[in-house]
């Protein structure tokens, strides 16, 4: 799988192997905001799977054998336009779709505790699942990994605004799944390097590296998460469930 960027487009080629549908209905993936790093590599890893459509924030995307619509992101999804996808998933990649070690701050300050209600509110009346994806950055230090009953809250205003999409997403669609993760994986845009590039560009340019060097987590490759995320989605999961990798850096 790799990204392919022209003219500030960046341009995805899925996994290799293709679904045959044998004439049998195939599950709708509906990814909001699948121009972030987790985004985009579940939809270019599940598109052999499912029939994906992404919606995204800012920049124009184009990954091999997904529907990609750029839309205003502040607007509420309407009941006619989710009758028109008839998605039977809906994946949430905000904020929380980049590792929180990540310095790009690649996405723009925006009411993201009413845009998310909107499309887990949406999700519920069409009655499809809704998963949101969070982040480990609700804790504090100096080791980011708890439990989900865990309530060493950090009071950042990065920290709160996450606590607030989660609250807001609840209360909108108490089914919702809400996975707290700390993921990485390629940028989807060339000029907002994601974790990964910056750490290959400061080796390569013999600079120092900006790393958070106290806090120490469990992050996971996108698409690692993306299969853990398909499955959770079979099991039907519910609730607040915090995913991680193998290894604590």
């Amino acid at each position: 799988m790799e990204f392919i960027a022209t003219a500030g487009t960046s341009w995805c080629r899925q996994a290799p192997d293709t679904l045959s549908h044998g004439g049998q209905r195939v599950d709708r993936l509906l990814i909001v905001g699948v121009d972030t790093v987790l985004g985009a590599n579940l939809a270019a890893w599940l598109a052999n799977r499912r029939r994906v459509t992404g919606v995204t924030w800012e920049h124009g995307l184009t990954i091999e054998g997904i529907e990609t619509i750029e839309g205003d992101f502040a607007a509420a999804p309407s009941s006619s336009w989710m009758s028109a996808e008839q998605p039977d998933w809906v994946v949430f990649c905000g904020p929380g779709a980049e590792s929180s070690w990540s310095s790009s701050g690649s996405l723009p300050q925006r009411e993201w505790a009413e845009t998310a209600a909107a499309w887990a509110r949406a999700a519920r009346e069409w009655q499809a699942e809704f998963t949101l994806v969070s982040s480990d950055a609700v804790f504090t230090g100096p080791w980011m990994f708890h439990r989900e009953t865990g309530s060493c809250y950090c009071g950042s205003p990065a920290a709160r605004m996450l606590r607030g999409i989660e609250k807001a997403t609840l209360e909108a669609n108490p089914q919702s799944l809400i996975v707290r993760t700390n993921v990485f994986g390629w940028s989807t845009h060339p000029e907002r390097p994601g974790l990964v590039e910056s750490i290959i560009d400061s080796l390569s340019n013999d600079q120092p590296l900006q790393v958070d060097c106290l806090c120490h987590a469990t992050p996971i490759l996108a698409t690692d998460l993306a299969e853990i995320l398909d499955s959770a989605r079979q099991q039907k999961l519910t609730g607040v469930y915090h995913v991680g990798g193998g290894e604590r850096i």
